[in-house]
């Protein structure tokens, strides 16, 4: 109970301490002495009924990044993740030998590939829009299975990490509003440890296509690449900085006029006064064909299609 005691007050201190990256990576090394496991994972998801995951962010523990993306290509429901989400606020294990061979068999597979054999998960009982999320603990030896002492122990300490996790996300966020950006925080391969909705919609708007956690590559190419920490894109624009096994990465919307060149801006801001093509190609020394094709090559910039969102994309704040 002492050592128990102790976990708990260290939970907390670090939650006021660490950044979200740090805070994750530091539970996971507190649970191993008090709980001891081979690998885990630190997830914030959201759940739909039936139990389907949503992953936003996480922290692998001892496990490949390879593991996540394996498991998204998945076609079989994880009987693992459905127990868990069936129990919330209850610890769970489950053991690989125990599962149906071919009901499971995917994720049978899946699980020894990356030598998993025994698994103790958590889903916390509140609903889970307001409290996404899981911690997995994950032992690789057959000889080694959670007993009810561990699952009672997990259960003590369980709601405390999420408690934890939730001050400490606050404490992120509030410090992040100072400096009015967006925080995201990953891991030196790209794969998101801390984010929120607004950071999340701020690169779904520059790439449509793209799904949390990992970063879209292209974007987390530029920036580790760049001489200078800084990725200029069309929506946003985002700078760098490297923290150990963290990656810390500001984001700023940019205004849409900080999107065009400052002769499609002249030619903006005379067409929203309803300027023909011949007006403002008088006024500018252009020819109207010009005007024309600038003004077209605006509105694909801006992903709009007349004046009217023009005028409206002008006067909005970065």
């Amino acid at each position: 109970m002492e050592g128990y005691t102790r976990a708990i007050l260290e939970l907390y201190g670090s939650a006021q301490e660490c950044t979200p990256g740090e805070f994750s990576e530091h539970t996971m090394h507190l649970m191993q002495r008090v709980l001891p496991f081979d690998s885990g994972a630190s997830v914030q998801a959201e759940f739909a009924d039936g139990g389907q995951m949503v992953v936003r962010s996480m922290l692998a523990f001892n496990q490949p990044l390879d593991k996540l993306r394996d498991r998204s290509g998945l076609t079989e429901p994880d009987p693992i993740l459905v127990k868990a989400f069936n129990q919330r606020g209850r610890s769970i294990c489950v053991a690989v030998d125990g599962m149906d061979q071919h009901k499971h068999h995917e994720v049978i597979t899946y699980a020894r590939k990356y030598e998993v054999e025994q698994s103790l998960v958590y889903i916390p009982a509140a609903a889970p829009a307001q409290e996404p999320g899981l911690i997995v603990f994950w032992r690789a030896d057959t000889r080694r299975p959670y007993t009810q002492a561990d699952l009672a122990l997990a259960d003590m300490i369980m709601p405390h990490i999420f408690q934890a996790r939730r001050i400490n996300n606050r404490l992120a966020s509030s410090a992040q509003r100072q400096h009015q950006a967006l925080l995201l925080i990953s891991d030196l391969q790209g794969c998101l440890q801390f984010s929120d909705d607004g950071a999340n919609r701020m690169l779904q708007t520059e790439w449509p296509q793209w799904t949390p956690p990992e970063l879209p590559p292209a974007f987390f190419r530029s920036l580790r690449d760049s001489s200078n920490g800084h990725y200029t894109g069309r929506t946003l624009a985002a700078s760098i900085s490297v923290h150990g096994r963290h990656v810390h990465i500001l984001l700023e919307r940019r205004s849409p006029s900080a999107q065009l060149t400052p002769a499609e801006l002249s030619i903006a801001r005379l067409a929203v006064t309803g300027a023909t093509y011949k007006q403002i190609a008088a006024e500018l020394h252009l020819s109207p064909a010009t005007v024309r094709n600038q003004l077209h090559r605006i509105y694909t910039k801006l992903g709009i299609s007349n004046k009217t969102a023009l005028a409206g994309r002008l006067n909005q704040p970065a």
